[in-house]
């Protein structure tokens, strides 16, 4: 795995710990929490063959992640 790659991992999981611990300000915040990281996740997974073993979600998200990868500086930048 490249280092670039770790960072973008390590990036999202910085994401998944401040979503454990930062109370959420409006009734739907957690909802776009778990979007973005959802997001961050499918395009990760363009950019890393096997990292999503599965996927039931809604068929456009996998679509947009496939048709508008982010470069991985980007979804580093997006992670934190």
């Amino acid at each position: 795995m490249s280092v670039s790659n770790i960072a973008a991992l390590t990036a999202a999981i910085a994401l998944l710990a401040a979503c454990a611990t930062a109370p959420a300000t409006a009734p739907d915040s957690l909802d776009a929490v778990a979007r973005d990281y959802v997001a961050l996740t499918l395009e990760i997974g363009e950019r890393e063959p096997g990292y999503v073993d599965a996927y039931y979600g809604p068929a456009e998200w996998a679509q947009a992640a496939r048709a508008h990868p982010r470069a991985l500086p980007q979804l580093a930048e997006g992670a934190a």
